[in-house]
């Protein structure tokens, strides 16, 4: 049951990522332009999620009463380039997504307590 949630889940996640690169390549066929960003911009944007983090933990202290926002905000920033890592060169082999997911979460669980409480 576990290896089926992660092949599900490494499917669906690949067949969204497919869809949207097909469509990119269909687009100009449709006569849809597809602008390509400056590099400065998504620096920027880069550059204002970076700022944004401080208002963001700020806003969870003080709106949501949440301790250690920064450690927090820090962690997730390490998962996220971790997974990023992860999943390096593997866009286009679901079986090596499903592989990535069953190592790094599924394996993990018990499946005699998983979802029973």
């Amino acid at each position: 049951l576990l290896k089926g949630s992660a092949r599900l889940q490494a499917d669906g996640t690949w067949k969204y990522y497919a869809e949207a690169k097909k469509n990119l390549e269909d687009a100009p066929g449709k006569g849809v332009e597809v602008i390509e960003p400056d590099p400065a911009i998504l620096a920027k944007s880069d550059e204002f999620v970076k700022g944004d983090m401080k208002v963001i933990a700020e806003q969870f202290r003080t709106a949501y009463g949440v301790a250690n926002t920064d450690a927090k905000i820090a962690k997730l920033a390490e998962l996220t380039e971790k997974w990023k890592t992860l999943t390096d060169g593997i866009e286009d082999d679901p079986a090596a997504l499903f592989a990535v997911y069953w190592n790094e979460v599924f394996s993990k669980l018990d499946p005699e307590t998983y979802g029973m409480k």
